[in-house]
């Protein structure tokens, strides 16, 4: 936190061709807490992305083999990707 504090919070002011730093105001601390606030929903936004990502994939993978029954789990994931780049232009239907 401290860098954090030093980065945004603190002021500089050139005096004399020296740069001086100020004390944190009130005003930066609340900069740096909203700040603060901000990096944490940022973070759970991309884990929740994440997860979201991750289901999706998990349904791919489960729609290629459904697909692709007689393909090994040893597949690559370029096989993967293609076989989903064609299901955007001319999708298969289900086997089951």
């Amino acid at each position: 936190m401290v860098g954090l504090v030093a980065v945004l919070a603190v002021t500089r002011k050139k005096e004399g061709g020296i740069i001086m730093a100020e004390m944190p105001t009130e005003h930066d601390e609340m900069l740096e807490e909203a700040v603060v606030d901000f990096l944490h929903i940022m973070i759970e936004t991309h884990i929740e992305r994440h997860k979201s990502l991750h289901r999706a994939f998990s349904e791919l993978v489960g729609d290629f083999f459904q697909h692709n029954p007689d393909k090994s789990p040893d597949n690559t994931i370029m096989e993967l990707i293609k076989w989903s780049y064609r299901q955007i232009s001319k999708p298969e239907l289900d086997k089951t």
